[in-house]
């Protein structure tokens, strides 16, 4: 039976995608995982390179070791071909992307006007939930420091 070397669906949660690469790379081992390592190594390089918080602590300790993994069964000339080609590819994703936008703006000026005011003012509310958020916070721990009788 061949395995089919599509791409990962981005609405699977990271770190059951991410488990799959692992047993991908473990059961199958480097002959077989190698046609489809820009498909395991994708999920993984997209966690280790978004920005770490402590939600993904251990999505990030698991895709280092699936890293791990390949490094060790996988020639390093190879890796490293892959990981250039995905970011290659990423790159080149983000500028059709700005393209599109350009063009966008031009065509359609209202439109693109409105839509980055839509943005600012998601952005906008956004700093004022984290504002509250951290004044809340502060506000709790200063009661839980304050002595009974104050």
């Amino acid at each position: 039976m061949p395995l089919a070397c599509s791409a990962v669906q981005r609405s699977f949660p990271p770190f059951a995608t991410v488990r799959w690469c692992a047993a991908a790379a473990t059961i199958l081992g480097p002959e077989t995982v190698r046609p489809c390592l820009l498909d395991v190594l994708r999920p993984v390089l997209r966690v280790l390179n978004a920005p770490s918080t402590s939600n993904t602590q251990g999505v990030r300790e698991l895709a280092e070791e699936v890293q791990g993994i390949l490094r060790d069964s996988i020639d390093a000339q190879e890796l490293s071909t892959a990981y250039h080609l995905l970011q290659s590819r990423k790159a080149k994703a983000k500028e059709g992307r700005k393209k599109t936008l350009k063009a966008e703006a031009m065509l359609d000026p209202e439109g693109h006007a409105k839509r980055k005011l839509h943005k600012s003012q998601k952005n906008k509310a956004l700093k004022k939930r984290k504002l509250h958020a951290v004044i809340a916070h502060k506000a709790k721990t200063r009661a839980a420091h304050q002595p009974a009788g104050q």
